[in-house]
């Protein structure tokens, strides 16, 4: 089975990013509160949830993760990768993307623009969420 390298992956986790799945052909690249970058500060979650075993049971971990950006999904698949955010069904909704890519390196360029540089996916979703929540207030 096919993975992101050790290389790919340290540097993303140098830039502050937390990747789950790291093995798999799925990886989830999260942003925790405590990385400086794109964000959308009111709006704080918990994607996943983390387990521990503790005298043979499985009970949620006390801390769970928490991040104030969408997840981003990298799918590693035989002739490239796709790089995913997908938070509306059926979707595609504010700032929904697929983009497929060849390169590690592309995978790379591309996960560190959405969490820490201008781009119209991310802004496109925090205009949405702006949005919203002033209608609600």
């Amino acid at each position: 089975m096919k993975t992101l390298t050790q290389k790919t992956i340290d540097k993303l986790e140098s830039k502050g990013l937390v990747l789950f799945g790291k093995k798999r052909d799925l990886v989830m690249v999260c942003k925790p509160l405590s990385t400086i970058g794109n964000c959308i500060e009111w709006k704080i979650t918990k994607p996943f949830a983390e387990f521990e075993n503790t005298e043979n049971e499985l009970v949620p971990k006390k801390e769970q993760f928490e991040t104030d950006a969408p997840v981003l999904g990298v799918f590693i698949e035989q002739t490239g990768f796709k790089l995913e955010v997908w938070q509306w069904v059926p979707g595609p909704g504010p700032g929904d993307f697929e983009i497929l890519v060849s390169t590690e390196k592309e995978v790379y360029k591309h996960i560190v623009n959405y969490f820490f540089e201008e781009n119209e996916y991310f802004e496109t979703y925090k205009k949405y969420e702006l949005k919203n929540k002033r209608n609600l207030l």
